[in-house]
């Protein structure tokens, strides 16, 4: 007798942000990214937290606002970012997916620029990470193109996701209501 269920699986993060797990990760790209800088600040109503602060490229992060991440003792340096919408298949979901690793922006970059397989928006992606905190390795494959079932673009498509709203600190989820909960649930989750 065995201690789980046969073909038990921990559970997937049901938020409303993508993260990958160890093995393939299945999505579908249902959106343009957007590009910027995301680095972490203390959170000032609460200073055992910190928050995600973006800025669109080009825009000029004060140096005073770099910290030291309490985690690694060293400058919290900007890190380049992509986000954008996913269909999650495993969850059956629309999800926001942020990219800050260069190998993944890397095989997206060159695929979307590779004339047999183009736009991402069109084919399906599964990144397949491995290993662990330094050790951690990506591999990006993708998939035949296919269409995406109409039912799943119109259902994204009426969620009206506004990622735009992570540049200003918001939930893209409720755009039109920016609250300090909003941002403190942002933080939990990412």
């Amino acid at each position: 007798m065995s201690f789980l269920p046969k073909n038990y699986e921990v559970p997937a993060s049901e938020g409303n942000y993508f993260k990958f797990e160890q093995g393939e990760n299945r999505f579908r790209i249902m959106s343009k990214p957007i590009l910027g800088m995301e680095y972490w600040v203390t959170d000032p109503k609460d200073k055992t937290k910190r928050l995600p602060k973006r800025v669109e490229m080009g825009v000029n992060i004060p140096v005073d606002e770099i910290e030291i991440n309490p985690k690694t003792g060293r400058e919290d340096l900007p890190k380049h970012f992509w986000a954008m919408v996913i269909w999650n298949y495993k969850l059956e979901k629309a999800q926001i997916l942020e990219i800050t690793q260069k190998s993944i922006q890397r095989t997206l970059t060159g695929l979307s620029k590779d004339d047999d397989w183009g736009d991402p928006l069109s084919y399906d992606v599964v990144v397949e990470k491995t290993g662990e905190k330094l050790e951690t390795e990506y591999q990006v494959r993708p998939k035949p193109k296919k269409e995406m079932d109409a039912g799943i673009v119109q259902m994204v498509k009426d969620m009206d996701i506004k990622l735009e709203v992570l540049f200003e600190g918001g939930d893209p989820f409720k755009p039109d209501k920016i609250t300090d909960e909003d941002l403190q649930e942002l933080a939990k989750k990412i």
